[in-house]
């Protein structure tokens, strides 16, 4: 009973912290908007590398989240956690990535359908054709 007590009275004090946090952000405290990156950068860094599995686009995930979170942050009413806030931005960064790479990958490697051979014109004829069939 004690340590449900205690855990309840830790999260409401890391929620008031985190609402706090946010509320003097939004009013331009780049000191808070700091702490609050510097509180759950982490948590971010490897929800993103269990999407993108390295380091680079897991770091360039971190900041186009926090980028999302500090141009937002006027919105976060305070009704749940931050940290949930926080992770549901970050689920629906992560998620339009993926199918933003997997829009653009190639369906075939062009130079190995394509005559190298051909001018300009007949490669143009190839691909409409291949794109017709």
């Amino acid at each position: 009973m004690a340590k449900e007590l205690l855990k309840k009275l830790e999260q409401d004090i890391i929620k008031k912290r985190d609402f706090a946090l946010v509320k003097s952000a939004a009013a331009g405290n780049k000191a808070s908007f700091a702490k609050l990156m510097s509180l759950y950068k982490t948590r971010v860094f490897y929800f993103g590398r269990s999407f993108f599995h390295n380091e680079a686009d897991s770091e360039d995930f971190v900041q186009d989240v926090f980028l999302k979170v500090f141009m937002h942050l006027d919105s976060f009413r305070g009704n749940s956690q931050f940290s949930t806030w926080l992770m549901k931005i970050a689920w629906t960064t992560a998620v339009n990535s993926v199918k933003r790479r997997k829009e653009y990958l190639p369906l075939a490697d062009e130079t190995a359908i394509l005559d190298t051979d051909a001018t300009p014109e007949e490669r143009q004829i190839q691909c409409l054709t291949q794109e017709a069939i």
